[in-house]
């Protein structure tokens, strides 16, 4: 796989790949902690819990296509795959974050902003090594 990514400078080292990786799981998985905890405790009620909710599994697919992105891309080679699931991911990732900044906290938006912003990246990724081969 490292044939076709020679021409393209958009990607870092890998230790460093591999560690912005970990860091975007890890704020993904804050803001989901904060959104289910501010569901559950009860601050409000009715609608803003379904949208807490929705927001919540619009995030964890997010957060599961992120996660396919990798062996869809660097072991079974299917670069046009990879571009889909990626803009998929960062679409869901958008939605979430737009709805939950609309009803919810701005901590957990403002999180889920900086993930989006990685996703973009993970698709010019993805379009680039695509366009590339």
């Amino acid at each position: 796989m490292l044939h076709l990514t020679e021409g393209i400078n958009l990607l870092p080292s890998v230790w460093f790949f591999n560690l912005l990786s970990v860091f975007a799981c890890f704020l993904m998985g804050m803001s989901f902690g904060w959104i289910i905890d501010y569901a559950v405790r009860g601050h409000n009620s009715g609608v803003k819990e379904i949208c807490a909710y929705r927001g919540a599994l619009c995030l964890s697919f997010a957060f599961f296509l992120f996660l396919l992105w990798f062996p869809v891309l660097f072991y079974a080679k299917r670069l046009f795959i990879s571009f889909v699931i990626s803009v998929i991911a960062m679409i869901c990732s958008l939605a979430c974050a737009v709805e939950w900044t609309r009803l919810l906290p701005t901590r957990a938006s403002l999180v889920i902003y900086a993930d989006t912003v990685w996703l973009f990246y993970i698709m010019l990724i993805s379009l680039s090594v695509w366009w590339g081969s």
